[in-house]
Order: structure tokens, then sequence, then C-alpha cells
């Protein structure tokens, strides 16, 4: 690798980061990394219970966060309830005393 010189130390990118970090440091922020799966972005945590980089990931952790436990569940007995009342079990059997 090539020597650095003076002058990428005083107008490269390299102040701007270590100016960057410092101010982090000082200020306690924390760097976090973003909770939705598909964003993947590094963001400054403001708040101590900031898990998402913007309103719009927030939104859609708390949506994926309630289809999950809610909504998922839900659909899941119904399609039960459905494959039942057709003489159908959910494992693909047929239940007895049902004809096709």
């Amino acid at each position: 690798m090539g020597q650095v010189s003076g002058a990428d130390l005083v107008c490269g990118i390299r102040p701007l980061i270590y100016h960057m970090i410092r101010e982090d440091l000082i200020a306690e922020t924390e760097i976090r990394l973003c909770r939705r799966r598909t964003c993947d972005k590094f963001f400054r945590a403001d708040r101590i219970d900031q898990t998402c980089c913007s309103p719009e990931c927030s939104q859609r952790v708390r949506f994926q966060k309630y289809y999950e436990t809610k909504r998922k569940p839900t659909r899941q007995a119904k399609s039960k309830v459905g494959d039942e009342s057709k003489g159908r079990s959910v494992g693909g059997e047929d239940v007895p005393g049902k004809a096709r």
C-alpha cells in the first residue's frame, strides 16, 4: 500500500468520519442497525427505545408483529374450520363421517 499524504488527513473524508465518531461518543448516542429485516441500515438512536431508522420502518415492524401474533393465528384457525366443514382435515386426510 502507498503512503498516505498529509493532505488526505486535512482535506479528505477521514477528518469528517473522526468528527462524527467523536460527536457520537461525546453525546453518548448509539449507532444501531434497523430492526426491520429487509432494511439493514445503520442509524443514530435519538432515544433509548428507538429500534428503527425511520417511522416507515417502525410501522412495518409493528405491523409484522401484529400480523404474527393476531392475524396469522386467526387466519389459520379460520382455514382449519373451512377445511373441516368441506370434509377435509388439515393434514389432508378425510374426516370420518363426512363424504366428499
